[in-house]
């Protein structure tokens, strides 16, 4: 090695050395291909550089998919810790994907921010649609989840199981790989508000034994607005659909802000006609997983205040 490059290496050791205490040994961990559906962990390690201690304060994850768990938040000078992270693959879609997390620390009355990333090539063979659930019961509510497996032989469904006693589970196996599970729920047989739950899936494949699905049930009261239609089902290539909500009283509906529960569904609103506003809901076809997607769209209004939920469904 030159005497030039040496320099320069040593001058950029010295301003890493400086300006991130909290430093990590691998930043960014290639995890090669993976496949969806089965569970994945992976630890950082990371020690603390600096001559004083220092606190990690947060870990901000890009992705509701990555579950973060630290080992230690204090370190003294030189001590070492491990942050773990559980990345839950299902539901990910075909292709390269980059999963990130700012870890936020503060040292000598200073905050500073070091960032990790995940890199991996995903490959299904087992899908899951949604992998994600949300249900805003108002009265009763009823939802499909496909699982479909593309090998040439297929796993067996044993069992769909789910933690709410108010959420009632059956089974449909079909031909070519694909396993219907209905979900019904009844607002009778939910506590008002919202309750965070898992729909376990049992299978008779070692690798695929158990697949899980966060599940968000909230027992609504009687919506402020009538959404017509109450469901969107869209076919083809980008589709896209209106919705009117129209006031039950006489206030004229301000939309306050639109969630979506999958990243393929885009909404815009306005105002009208009349005392109506129209929610346009479109399906960015290439970020949807698979050939269906069945989804909720959740309007939140200033006024009349309160909310509507509108299931939306998809078909290539």
């Amino acid at each position: 090695m030159s005497k030039a490059a040496l320099t320069l290496g040593c001058l950029f050791w010295f301003c890493q050395a400086v300006s991130a205490e909290l430093r990590f040994f691998e930043p960014i961990a290639e995890l090669g291909e993976i496949r969806g559906g089965i569970p994945l962990r992976h630890a950082f390690t990371f020690v603390n550089a600096g001559a004083t201690p220092l606190e990690i304060v947060e870990v901000n994850r890009g992705c509701g998919c990555v579950s973060p768990r630290l080992e230690k938040r204090r370190l003294a000078p030189r001590e070492k810790g491990t942050l773990t992270f559980d990345l839950r693959t299902l539901g990910q879609k075909d292709g390269p994907h980059a999963w990130k997390a700012t870890v936020r620390y503060r040292q000598d009355n200073v905050t500073r921010d070091v960032s990790v990333s995940m890199l991996a090539t995903v490959k299904n063979e087992v899908t899951v649609q949604p992998a994600v659930l949300a249900f805003f019961v108002e009265k009763t509510l009823r939802q499909e989840v496909t699982l479909t497996d593309t090998r040439t032989t297929p796993l067996l469904v044993r069992a769909v199981e789910s933690t709410s006693k108010g959420l009632v589970v059956q089974t449909k196996p079909l031909t070519g790989g694909v396993t219907k599970i209905i979900l019904e729920a009844n607002a009778v047989d939910l506590t008002p508000g919202r309750h965070d739950e898992l729909l376990s899936i049992y299978t008779d494949d070692p690798e695929y034994a158990l697949l899980q699905i966060p599940l968000t049930l909230t027992r609504l009261s009687a919506a402020p607005v009538q959404a017509v239609p109450q469901r969107v089902e869209l076919r083809g290539q980008n589709a896209t659909q209106l919705v009117r909500l129209r006031p039950r009283g006489t206030e004229a509906v301000v939309v306050d802000k639109i969630e979506v529960d999958h990243p393929a569904i885009v909404c815009t609103w306005a105002a009208g006609p009349g005392s109506s506003a129209t929610v346009r809901v479109r399906v960015e076809t290439g970020r949807a997983l698979g050939k269906t997607l069945e989804s909720f769209v959740r309007v939140q209004m200033s006024q009349p205040m309160g909310g509507v939920v509108i299931p939306v469904q998809w078909t290539e």
